[in-house]
């Protein structure tokens, strides 16, 4: 199985990171476990033979955005994932949402119950979750 994961926490960029260490302990049980966080600096971790981390680059937020959906679009293209996993229900989640049906996978989206919803996001939340 190979899993393609749009993350928020930063620290699966550190390779000494208690979060890092809990994401290699998931690509053991799997073929491949791809991880993308959106950073303000774009750069490849490999945290082991079958799991790397992604930072998006970009400053802005919106700019984030757009280089984290390309590079997973990229990934997505060359490596053939069986799930995409999102960790939020917005953001992450519209481009989890886009990617599965784009590249016909499937999408599970971890709703963690600390969601500060706008009207946006809840618009968002809501389209991903249906």
């Amino acid at each position: 199985m190979k899993i393609l994961s749009l993350s928020l926490d930063p620290q699966i960029l550190n390779k000494e990171s208690v979060v890092a260490s809990r994401v290699i302990r998931y690509g053991n049980s799997v073929d491949l476990y791809t991880v993308i966080v959106p950073r303000p600096k774009k750069m490849v971790i490999e945290l082991s033979f079958k799991v790397s981390a992604h930072g998006s680059g970009g400053g802005l937020k919106v700019i984030q955005f757009f280089k984290l959906l390309f590079i997973a679009m990229e990934l997505a293209t060359q490596n053939k994932y069986d799930v995409i996993t999102s960790q939020d229900t917005y953001f992450l989640g519209i481009i989890g949402f886009f990617l599965a049906r784009r590249f016909h996978t499937g999408l599970e989206v971890q709703v963690l119950g600390i969601e500060k919803l706008n009207f946006f996001r809840k618009f968002l939340s809501i389209f991903v979750l249906k």
